[in-house]
């Protein structure tokens, strides 16, 4: 394949990881997170329900974390493309890799949760903040795992940042740059109702309202510096 050839397969890789991320996020973080709002409600709890909860809610997660592995695939793959392109490409490969790594923990997590989802709600019982506690206490490694799984899929995260970044730069395209911010702010949102799972931090949920904005534009700007099938790739 022609250099050219390949740096446009690596563009439309990038908008195919885009396209299966944004879905990824809407099924396995946006809709959970919005049920762990309801649950730090003082009228709605989770002691308002039952096993049926969480295992709606972790088939979602499930479901979340196989996308967006297949994301962090299609990313890595697309840098892989790209890497004759700049030295950032290479270390952006590597990172997606630590970050499918880190959602294929979550996967297992998520299946260890869908198994024991009558345990769960009994163990928690209307405080969010015990769910890891009551996930080691189901499974001793669960709460390892998922601790695991999600530093290194926000390791991975950092990959999309540098990769992404790199692309801007390299193909000048400002949409990649206002991609790799959103994502860079969304690493560090995630951190804080994260964080709230293991101690108590007021006004997460103030956090959490803006991880949809975040989830949908940074694809959206992804994809919108991909479809730019006019302007010739340099």
């Amino acid at each position: 394949m022609s250099s050219s050839g390949t740096r446009r397969a690596g563009l439309d890789r990038l908008a195919l990881a885009a396209g299966v991320g944004l879905s990824g996020g809407l099924v396995g973080l946006i809709v959970p997170l919005a049920f762990v709002g309801l649950a730090e409600d003082q009228v709605v709890g989770f002691s308002g329900f039952g096993g049926e909860f969480f295992e709606v809610v972790s088939a979602l997660v499930l479901a979340g974390a196989i996308l967006l592995f297949l994301s962090f695939l299609l990313y890595r793959s697309a840098f892989w493309r790209l890497r004759e392109e700049g030295a950032a490409f290479p270390l952006a490969t590597t990172l997606c890799l630590v970050g499918s790594l880190g959602l294929l923990a979550l996967l297992v997590v998520s299946i260890v949760v869908f198994g024991s989802s009558d345990t769960l709600a009994q163990c928690v019982q209307g405080r969010p903040t015990t769910v890891l506690t009551c996930l080691k206490a189901s499974s001793p490694l669960g709460e390892y795992a998922a601790l695991a799984g999600f530093w290194l899929g926000w390791v991975g995260g950092l990959g999309l940042v540098l990769g992404l970044g790199a692309s801007g730069r390299r193909f000048g395209r400002p949409e990649f740059y206002g991609a790799a911010g959103l994502y860079a702010v969304l690493l560090l949102v995630l951190v804080g109702p994260f964080v709230s799972l293991l101690y108590t931090l007021p006004d997460t949920l103030d956090l959490l309202l803006t991880v949809p904005i975040l989830l949908v534009l940074g694809p959206a700007f992804v994809v919108a510096a991909t479809r730019r099938w006019t302007a010739p790739v340099p």
